[in-house]
């Protein structure tokens, strides 16, 4: 009897731990889609009005720069940038991509610094800095 518990209850663990990880992979991709689509019937209905807002944030950031407070500048543009990129890729691979495996390393070793290496260039292309 004893021995038989014994190889149940790993089994009946494994299936428990398996299942709930499943379950939260599942919530994740249905939020994914949640979000991805109330982001683009925002975008769809309003985007007259967001690009005129990110127009307004650049005009804004570039004046500042002119005075010495490139910062701003830097900011700006890596934001518009990366978010700008990653909204590229949810639009070719649907927003499925966010909740992969492979999306974490994707944006810590390539994205991060290529966005940052970017601005850095342009901003030294202006002679910003």
């Amino acid at each position: 009897m004893i021995s038989t518990t014994t190889t149940v209850l790993p089994d009946f663990l494994k299936t428990i731990v398996t299942e709930t990880l499943q379950t939260i992979g599942n919530i994740s991709v249905q939020e994914a889609h949640f979000f991805w689509s109330l982001l683009i019937s925002i975008l769809s209905t309003h985007w007259l009005f967001l690009l005129g807002i990110l127009f307004i944030i650049v005009l804004v950031a570039t004046i500042r720069s002119m005075f010495g407070y490139w910062g701003m500048l830097g900011s700006v543009i890596y934001n518009i940038l990366y978010f700008g990129t990653l909204f590229i890729i949810g639009l070719i691979y649907g927003p499925d991509v966010f909740v992969g495996d492979f999306f974490k390393p994707l944006c810590v070793i390539i994205l991060y610094p290529v966005c940052y290496w970017l601005v850095g260039k342009f901003l030294k292309r202006i002679r910003v800095i």
